[in-house]
């Protein structure tokens, strides 16, 4: 079985990431860097951007600009490559209450490597 690995100096990239909703802008330039094996926290107040960034490297949103690389795949040209070096665990019930359930089923989708045509079909049924 042979899997396309890429060997990246960096588990997760951000560089310069923007995200707005309308006339707020949630992420303003935001950047940083993780190397394997490291632990990151985000903290910050309410509206801080901790969930939008969250939201932009599971693939629930599309960045407004900016690069985001999960262990050197680009989160925009290979999402499901990205998407397959993550792990997530929910702190609290999955669904956002925000979202329609196509979009959560989109979401949960993509979280686990699904994408495009494919989560659409498997979502229809």
């Amino acid at each position: 079985m042979h899997e396309d690995v890429v060997v990246a100096q960096w588990s997760l990239q951000v560089e310069e990431v923007r995200k707005s909703y309308g006339a707020r802008e949630a992420l303003k330039g935001v950047s940083l860097t993780v190397r394997p094996g490291e632990f990151v926290a985000l903290l910050g107040p309410n509206g801080a951007g901790k969930s939008t960034l969250f939201q932009l490297l599971t693939g629930l949103f599309n960045a407004d600009g900016g690069v985001l690389r999960v262990c050197g795949h680009d989160m925009q040209r290979e999402p499901v490559r990205a998407l397959g070096r993550i792990g997530v665990v929910f702190q609290q019930m999955t669904l956002d209450l925000d979202l329609s359930v196509e979009a959560n089923l989109v979401f949960h989708a993509r979280l686990h490597g699904i994408a495009g045509r494919e989560s659409k079909a498997r979502i229809a049924d």
